[in-house]
């Protein structure tokens, strides 16, 4: 919201920008929202008239290097959280192979040391005096 915040402060500095005493950084996000809707509305539309010349007003042009412009970074955006997604699941998934390893390991080696304490224990050997 902070870059949207300066986008607005930005445009009340101009002076023909003729909306200065309204614009904030969320009105203006909202008119962005607005204008990509409409132009993709358009765009939708304007798929089936295949072969008619359109007039190709500037705003279009102007709305369709935009439009072009925001879908490649939500794309690169979306890249980014996967792989830090994957990134993080990737050092998890390497603790937890750790950790089971570690486990294992631990695992056995109490059980060779039972094993080896269970041979190297001598039977009492319970003398005369003591049966009586």
């Amino acid at each position: 919201m902070a870059s949207w915040d300066s986008l607005a402060n930005k445009l009340k500095t101009l002076k023909d920008f003729s909306k200065k005493d309204t614009i904030s950084g969320k009105s203006a996000q909202a008119r962005f929202n607005t204008l990509v809707a409409s132009h993709r509305k358009f765009d939708r539309k304007s798929e089936g008239a295949w072969g008619i010349d359109q007039r190709y007003a500037e705003k279009r042009q102007l709305l369709d290097d935009l439009v072009s412009q925001f879908d490649e970074h939500e794309r690169d955006e979306g890249r980014c959280i996967r792989e830090r997604k994957d990134k993080l699941a990737a050092e998890e998934n390497a603790g937890k192979v750790m950790r089971d390893a570690g486990l294992k390991r631990m695992k056995e080696r109490k059980k060779k040391a039972r094993t080896k304490l269970m041979r190297t224990k001598v039977p009492s050997v319970t003398s005369p005096a003591s049966l009586t």
